[in-house]
């Protein structure tokens, strides 16, 4: 016999994950956890749903199970992922993003990953696999990395200045 859940919505979740499922600018995992919940609501066996979204059983099953047990909250996150603490704390991050952003090396132009892994007293592959992290906290900021620098709106004419400065 098929297993069907014992998911139920109240008319404000139904309506809430209709519209999630409509979304194009939500998370795809909202809208396919939106797509689970309201088919088992419907009382849809769990294997139709994994089919009919093109997942497996148990993923089905185990957003269900999450929803009955913690509500909205429990299908917010995923849970955490196995695996290996990190190393460098979110503090030290900003501190090389700091250093990467406002300030240049003695006796040099930029950084490397081996005299900022210096400075910064971590190793430099730490720097390295950081990089990233770094990056993309620079383009989540929306400017330019060279607008950070103190120095840069001194040397740019009147001109070429924001009206705001």
């Amino acid at each position: 016999m098929p297993r069907t859940s014992k998911v139920w919505l109240s008319q404000e979740q139904q309506d809430d994950f209709e519209r999630f499922t409509r979304s194009r600018t939500l998370a795809a995992r909202w809208v396919q956890r939106s797509q689970i919940l309201l088919m088992a609501a419907a009382h849809k066996p769990d294997q139709e749903i994994a089919q009919a979204l093109g997942i497996a059983r148990q993923t089905v099953a185990l957003w269900q199970e999450r929803f009955v047990e913690q509500g909205v909250a429990g299908i917010e996150k995923d849970a955490p992922r196995s695996g290996r603490p990190r190393t460098i704390l979110p503090p030290q991050i900003d501190e090389i993003l700091r250093m990467t952003t406002r300030e240049t090396p003695p006796a040099a132009t930029h950084w490397s990953t081996r005299t900022l892994a210096q400075v910064s007293q971590v190793s430099f592959s730490t720097v390295g696999r950081s990089g990233t992290l770094i990056l993309t906290k620079i383009f989540q900021m929306s400017f330019p990395p060279c607008l950070l620098t103190p120095n840069f709106w001194r040397h740019t004419t009147v001109a070429t200045r924001r009206p705001h400065e």
